[in-house]
C-alpha cells in the first residue's frame, strides 16, 4: 500500500496471483479521504516538524506526482558542477535553498 504516483491522488496496492506456474502482478488504485489527510497535515503540526521534504510529500499526496525526485533531478546539474565546497552550485546548502524556494 502507498501513494500511487499516477497522476491522481489514489492509493495503490499490488495483487500478486499464480497462474500456469507464472506469478502476475496487478496495481489497484483506490480512493482515500484526501481531505481528511490534508486536514491532519495542519492539526498535528506535520509541516512544522518536516519543513521541505514535508511540504513535497504534501504536494505528492495532492497531485499524484513525484515531487521530490523530480525536484531533486531538477539540481542534478548543480551538483556534478560543484568545483569547490562551501556554498557553490553544487553543495547540501545549494541544493536545500532550492528545494526550499519551492515553497518559501
Amino acid at each position: 500500500m502507498g501513494i500511487g504516483l499516477s497522476g491522481a491522488p489514489k492509493a495503490v496496492y499490488s495483487l500478486a496471483t499464480r497462474k500456469n506456474g507464472r506469478w502476475h502482478a496487478e496495481h489497484r488504485y483506490v480512493d482515500y479521504d484526501l481531505e481528511h489527510t490534508l486536514k491532519r497535515f495542519e492539526e498535528t503540526a506535520y509541516l512544522e516538524y518536516t519543513g521541505v521534504i514535508g511540504k513535497l510529500y504534501r504536494l505528492e499526496l495532492m497531485t499524484g506526482k513525484t515531487s521530490l525526485w523530480r525536484s531533486l533531478n531538477a539540481t542534478a546539474t548543480g551538483l556534478t558542477a560543484a568545483k569547490s565546497p562551501g556554498t557553490g552550485p553544487g553543495t547540501t546548502f545549494s541544493v536545500i535553498a532550492k528545494l526550499s524556494s519551492f515553497f518559501y
